[in-house]
Protein backbone atom coordinates (compact mmCIF):
# COMPACT_ATOMS: atom_id res chain seq x y z
CA UNK A 1 0.00 0.00 0.00
CA UNK A 2 1.31 3.08 -1.13
CA UNK A 3 1.77 6.34 1.64
CA UNK A 4 -1.13 8.63 1.40
CA UNK A 5 -0.26 12.37 0.33
CA UNK A 6 0.58 14.67 3.16
CA UNK A 7 -2.94 16.37 2.64
CA UNK A 8 -5.17 13.10 2.44
CA UNK A 9 -3.33 12.28 6.04
CA UNK A 10 -3.88 15.58 7.51
CA UNK A 11 -7.34 15.06 6.36
CA UNK A 12 -7.77 11.44 8.13
CA UNK A 13 -5.75 12.47 11.51
CA UNK A 14 -7.96 13.98 13.95
CA UNK A 15 -6.67 16.70 16.16
CA UNK A 16 -8.21 16.14 19.74
CA UNK A 17 -8.21 19.67 21.78
CA UNK A 18 -7.74 18.59 25.59
CA UNK A 19 -9.79 20.52 28.18
CA UNK A 20 -7.46 20.75 30.90
CA UNK A 21 -4.30 22.99 31.04
CA UNK A 22 -0.85 21.66 31.40
CA UNK A 23 2.42 22.97 32.97
CA UNK A 24 6.16 21.92 32.28
CA UNK A 25 8.18 21.68 35.56
CA UNK A 26 11.78 21.30 36.15
CA UNK A 27 12.38 19.11 38.45
CA UNK A 28 15.14 16.55 40.65
CA UNK A 29 12.05 14.69 41.83
CA UNK A 30 9.48 13.34 39.34
CA UNK A 31 6.58 11.99 39.94
CA UNK A 32 5.58 7.99 39.59
CA UNK A 33 2.17 8.69 38.12
CA UNK A 34 -0.54 10.70 37.05
CA UNK A 35 2.00 13.15 34.57
CA UNK A 36 1.58 13.16 31.01
CA UNK A 37 5.35 13.16 30.56
CA UNK A 38 8.23 12.71 32.32
CA UNK A 39 11.75 13.15 30.07
CA UNK A 40 14.62 12.94 31.74
CA UNK A 41 18.50 13.78 30.01
CA UNK A 42 21.80 14.15 31.03
CA UNK A 43 21.08 17.97 32.62
CA UNK A 44 17.70 17.64 34.03
CA UNK A 45 14.10 15.84 34.01
CA UNK A 46 10.98 17.96 32.84
CA UNK A 47 7.64 17.04 33.86
CA UNK A 48 4.51 17.33 31.50
CA UNK A 49 1.33 17.66 33.86
CA UNK A 50 -1.77 18.58 34.35
CA UNK A 51 -1.78 22.18 35.86
CA UNK A 52 -3.89 20.96 38.79
CA UNK A 53 -0.71 18.69 40.19
CA UNK A 54 1.76 21.57 40.18
CA UNK A 55 1.86 22.11 43.98
CA UNK A 56 2.07 17.87 44.27
CA UNK A 57 5.05 18.24 42.05
CA UNK A 58 8.54 19.62 44.00
CA UNK A 59 10.00 21.72 41.36
CA UNK A 60 12.55 24.33 40.33
CA UNK A 61 10.85 25.88 37.75
CA UNK A 62 7.42 25.80 36.15
CA UNK A 63 5.56 27.31 32.83
CA UNK A 64 1.79 26.91 33.20
CA UNK A 65 -1.04 28.07 31.06
CA UNK A 66 -0.51 25.41 28.30
CA UNK A 67 -3.73 23.33 26.12
CA UNK A 68 -2.85 20.32 24.53
CA UNK A 69 -3.74 19.18 20.84
CA UNK A 70 -3.82 15.66 20.49
CA UNK A 71 -2.81 14.70 16.63
CA UNK A 72 -3.73 11.21 15.57
CA UNK A 73 -1.89 10.63 12.50
CA UNK A 74 -3.28 7.86 10.31
CA UNK A 75 0.77 6.52 9.27
CA UNK A 76 3.01 6.73 12.04
CA UNK A 77 6.00 7.13 10.76
CA UNK A 78 5.46 7.88 7.09
CA UNK A 79 3.93 11.11 7.17
CA UNK A 80 6.84 13.34 6.02
CA UNK A 81 6.69 16.20 6.72
CA UNK A 82 3.50 15.80 8.95
CA UNK A 83 5.19 17.17 12.34
CA UNK A 84 6.95 20.14 9.92
CA UNK A 85 3.33 21.13 8.38
CA UNK A 86 1.95 21.62 11.92
CA UNK A 87 4.68 23.70 13.12
CA UNK A 88 5.21 25.97 10.19
CA UNK A 89 0.76 26.26 10.56
CA UNK A 90 1.00 27.42 14.11
CA UNK A 91 4.58 29.42 13.61
CA UNK A 92 3.00 31.38 11.03
CA UNK A 93 0.19 33.05 13.38
CA UNK A 94 3.72 33.53 15.45
CA UNK A 95 2.62 31.28 18.34
CA UNK A 96 5.86 29.12 20.17
CA UNK A 97 4.97 25.60 20.47
CA UNK A 98 5.82 22.67 22.53
CA UNK A 99 6.38 19.07 21.16
CA UNK A 100 5.79 15.99 22.60
CA UNK A 101 5.41 12.44 20.40
CA UNK A 102 4.36 8.99 20.98
CA UNK A 103 4.60 5.92 19.31
CA UNK A 104 1.41 7.13 17.45
CA UNK A 105 0.55 10.47 18.64
CA UNK A 106 1.67 13.90 18.26
CA UNK A 107 0.91 16.51 21.20
CA UNK A 108 1.55 20.04 20.27
CA UNK A 109 1.59 22.28 23.09
CA UNK A 110 0.38 25.77 22.79
CA UNK A 111 -0.26 28.69 25.57
CA UNK A 112 -3.77 28.78 26.58
CA UNK A 113 -4.02 32.55 24.82
CA UNK A 114 -3.12 30.78 21.54
CA UNK A 115 -5.28 28.28 21.23
CA UNK A 116 -8.40 29.56 19.26
CA UNK A 117 -5.68 30.58 16.63
CA UNK A 118 -3.68 27.58 16.64
CA UNK A 119 -7.66 25.80 16.28
CA UNK A 120 -8.64 28.05 13.60
CA UNK A 121 -5.29 28.05 11.26
CA UNK A 122 -5.15 24.36 11.90
CA UNK A 123 -9.13 24.07 10.21
CA UNK A 124 -7.99 26.01 7.62
CA UNK A 125 -4.97 24.23 6.71
CA UNK A 126 -6.82 20.66 6.59
CA UNK A 127 -7.39 18.98 9.73
CA UNK A 128 -10.61 17.64 11.85
CA UNK A 129 -10.79 19.27 15.28
CA UNK A 130 -12.15 17.55 18.00
CA UNK A 131 -12.82 19.02 21.87
CA UNK A 132 -12.06 16.86 24.53
CA UNK A 133 -15.35 15.30 26.30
Amino acid sequence: MDTPSLDEIIAKSPVVVHSERFAYLQTDNPPSDGCFAVVTDADETTVIAPEKRVPDIPHQKVEKWFRLLEFQIIVPFKGVGFLATIAKTLADQEMNILICSTFSKDFFLVHEEDLETAVRALIERGFTIHQEN
